[in-house]
């Protein structure tokens, strides 16, 4: 059972590391048909007023007019959230003084 989970986890890892590094050489001003070529196509696609957001297993993706107009890893977004929580208790701090 130990050897089984170890090759599970060791597929995840593969999968996972792969999966980040095809990203790596998709950027802002692509098509989409570069894109798919690239990294295939997403789990699922939101579609807003302006752009249309394509979410991958580790990335996502923004769209507009068939264009890559921004690509983040959900790590990176989780951090950027993070940060912008943060600022926001900090205003919040201020401005009830």
């Amino acid at each position: 059972m130990k050897h089984s989970t170890t090759a599970v986890l060791s597929a995840v890892v593969l999968m996972l590391t792969t999966s980040c590094n095809k990203f790596s050489n998709v950027s802002e001003g692509m098509t989409i048909s570069e894109l798919k070529e690239i990294v295939g196509e997403p789990d699922s696609i939101r579609n807003d007023t302006f752009n249309e957001v394509w979410f991958y297993n580790t990335h996502v993706v923004s769209v507009v007019n068939d264009t890559v107009t921004m690509v983040r890893s959900k790590k990176e977004i989780r951090e950027e959230v993070l940060q912008m929580q943060r600022q926001m208790e900090e205003l919040n701090k201020r401005l009830n003084r």
